[in-house]
């Protein structure tokens, strides 16, 4: 049977609403309802979705007759939207009885127009509980760690949909999310592991084909979070995912026509790589092995030409490498490459947005720890790359005097200045909760530059934020804490 105007197929139920474009009542227009489900596969949050009844069956619409479509005894008296059951295709990458979700099976392609398959507008349908906590655990809070100097919010928002039909990215996402959680609420950390082994035997072989894919980068990324979050567990860093990232993004580098157009997602993820590489670079004291071509926003001889909030803190997370990239590397040297990054550091703090400015300011005299307070993430984490580069600038500071009492001089007034900056960066970590990667930037100057610190209160201040920074974000900082304890004791 057809209805005009729509002449398609329908599925017979007990109902007595008309599927609105035509007058059978008992009727619901399958084309109709394909439609809303084709709308609800992207990323529209707004999007209806479409009910199911609990038993289906298919009609022809030349003679009314049982279609080959899977159907059960008694659906003649099914009814009930609200307890719809459906049992997926292989395409949909379904759970197992563990929750885990398996790829989708050989030939199978969730966008497939079958006339008589009814399938899954997602490939992680959340089957139990545990899995629903993950994904919303890495969307409200894991996605943190890469979105802060992202206005669109990638990996909270496109990351998700594109794992709606990448399995690889959707069990990436959930065993990192598990990972962290068994770090900051005791979750049973097997959990974490079944799924990073459900990722890795489709990632290993997808990788091994097909380096050149923005989705393949993400997932290497989040992996590499999961990998630093291992590092208390393990007890060394392998570091492969790291550099796993590194190969794929030196790949985009030799593609020239990728890099005149790169979407949202690939910034995102490249510049997430880049961070990721700053970080092993100050804890190991070693030079950057990734460049920031490509990376960061056009500027018209070095002036920046209307760049939005967020792409004004990604350039100081871009200067931050560049004086990293100075400082630990093995050529030497030069005075006037020092006063290049030097001026570049004052430019920025001088030509930000006012919108950069703390919108509350408070350091009474008898606080260890001054408190500012951003209005959005990017500002706060602007501010703290801009002063993490500072830091190291002042560390490394070849002008300094080599010998005699002058030197001395020089040195007490850089130490001094060290101090002042490293406390303002704990201040901005600690008074700012939300953003949570403040207290990770905050926790790599204390363990490089608290051992300044000659007041205990300025000590016990640090050394709780280290605290913080591990019992909320799962960041191993126990070592630091050590050897800091050590270094004061020296005092």
């Amino acid at each position: 049977m057809s209805c005009d105007p729509c002449r398609r197929y329908h599925y017979k139920c007990d109902g007595v609403q008309p599927c609105g474009r035509c007058t059978r009542v008992g009727r619901t227009c399958v084309r109709r309802s394909q439609h809303r489900f084709k709308h609800a596969r992207v990323a529209d949050t707004t999007a209806t979705w479409v009910g199911i009844p609990n038993e289906l069956r298919f009609v022809d619409e030349d003679d009314d007759s049982p279609s080959n479509a899977p159907s059960t005894p008694g659906d003649e008296t099914a009814s009930g939207i609200g307890a719809a059951t459906f049992i997926p295709t292989p395409a949909c990458g379904s759970a197992s009885e563990d929750g885990v979700y398996s790829a989708a099976g050989a030939g199978d392609t969730p966008h497939s127009h079958e006339p008589y398959k009814l399938r899954s507008v997602s490939a992680y349908p959340v089957r139990d509980e545990q899995s629903a906590l993950l994904i919303r655990h890495f969307v409200r809070v894991v996605s943190q760690f890469f979105d802060f100097c992202d206005e669109q919010r990638h990996f909270a928002r496109t990351v998700p949909e594109r794992a709606r039909s990448d399995v690889t990215l959707a069990n990436a996402m959930m065993a990192c999310a598990a990972r962290h959680l068994s770090l900051t609420e005791g979750l049973d950390r097997t959990v974490a592991d079944a799924y990073y082994q459900k990722c890795l035997e489709a990632f290993i072989p997808a990788i091994a084909t097909r380096v050149d894919n923005e989705t393949m980068l993400a997932v290497t990324v989040i992996l590499r979070f999961m990998e630093e979050l291992e590092v208390p567990i393990t007890g060394r860093d392998s570091q492969d995912h790291l550099m796993g990232t590194q190969a794929i993004v030196r790949t985009y580098e030799q593609h020239d026509d990728i890099q005149a157009d790169p979407s949202g997602l690939l910034q995102a993820a490249k510049m997430a790589a880049l961070r990721q590489d700053m970080y092993m670079s100050l804890t190991t004291q070693r030079p950057m092995m990734l460049t920031r071509r490509g990376m960061l926003p056009p500027t018209i001889e070095g002036v920046p030409r209307r760049w939005s909030d967020d792409e004004w803190a990604n350039a100081a997370v871009g200067h931050c490498s560049d004086v990293l990239e100075y400082v630990f590397s093995a050529e030497p040297r030069s005075i006037d490459q020092y006063h290049v990054l030097q001026a570049a550091n004052e430019e920025w703090r001088l030509s930000k947005p006012a919108s950069f400015a703390p919108y509350y300011v408070d350091h009474s005299p008898g606080a260890a720890l001054p408190n500012l307070n951003f209005v959005a993430d990017w500002h706060t984490m602007g501010s703290m790359y801009n002063l993490l580069a500072s830091l190291l600038l002042k560390a490394h500071d070849p002008t300094l005097p080599r010998l005699g009492p002058s030197r001395r001089i020089a040195v007490a007034s850089a130490d001094e200045e060290i101090r002042k900056s490293t406390l303002t960066m704990a201040g901005i970590a600690r008074s700012n909760p939300d953003t949570h990667s403040a207290l990770l930037v905050a926790s790599m100057a204390i363990a490089m530059f608290g051992d300044r610190l000659t007041v205990q209160a300025e000590q016990q201040a640090v050394d709780h934020v280290l605290e913080q920074t591990q019992a909320k974000c799962g960041w191993p900082t126990g070592a630091a804490r050590q050897m800091l304890q050590t270094a004061w004791q020296c005092v």
